[in-house]
């Protein structure tokens, strides 16, 4: 389970607006600059040199010349992407040597809505199934309920994230060396 919290992490910071969403997937002046990644459960082909990244953090940052794009700014091992585009929207997942194990392109033009599932197949690419889970921390929530709110004071704590039928989130706090959770509900 889940995403180290990091408490000296700043607050969210906004860049340019995105305002190729139809309705609007950001509140005007509240486009982040940084957005966060997880894929989860994508299957190892078995063509592929190595195992997925799943339950992985990957942060992305705004691109500068577009704003509804965000990439990895030093990808070391994986390149993840995500934008969004007037005529479709697109979020992939390479390695370094190429290969895709994550692909999904919606030919829509209003924004997607995570989680995403994975479109990519064995025939073609070097994982299969599994989704990408995205989020943005406008209220940097799992930072606040651990950090500020002292929720869960040990060194190590971790979060994850689960979609909410309603729209919101459930967010999950877990203390590594006792293994205590605290689940809290965030309404959309």
């Amino acid at each position: 389970m889940g995403t180290p919290i990091d408490c000296d992490q700043p607050l969210q910071e906004y860049g340019p607006d995105c305002i190729l969403c139809t309705p609007s997937l950001f509140v005007p002046g509240k486009t982040p600059k940084i957005m966060k990644v997880v894929f989860h459960d994508i299957i190892r082909c078995p063509s592929a040199r190595e195992d997925p990244p799943n339950n992985v953090l990957f942060t992305l940052e705004q691109w500068s010349g577009n704003p509804c794009s965000w990439s990895d700014p030093n990808p070391a091992t994986y390149l993840v992407s995500f934008q969004v585009g007037p005529l479709f929207s697109q979020a992939f997942l390479i390695n370094q040597f190429n290969l895709d194990y994550f692909f999904v392109t919606l030919l829509q033009p209003t924004c997607i809505v995570s989680p995403i599932p994975n479109e990519a197949i064995c025939a073609d690419y070097q994982g299969t199934g599994g989704h990408m889970h995205y989020w943005w921390e406008p209220d940097d929530v799992p930072r606040i309920l651990a950090c500020d709110m002292a929720l869960v004071t040990t060194p190590g704590a971790l979060f994850d994230r689960t979609p909410a039928a309603d729209g919101g989130q459930v967010i999950k706090l877990a203390n590594p060396i006792d293994h205590s959770n605290i689940l809290v509900k965030v309404s959309p």
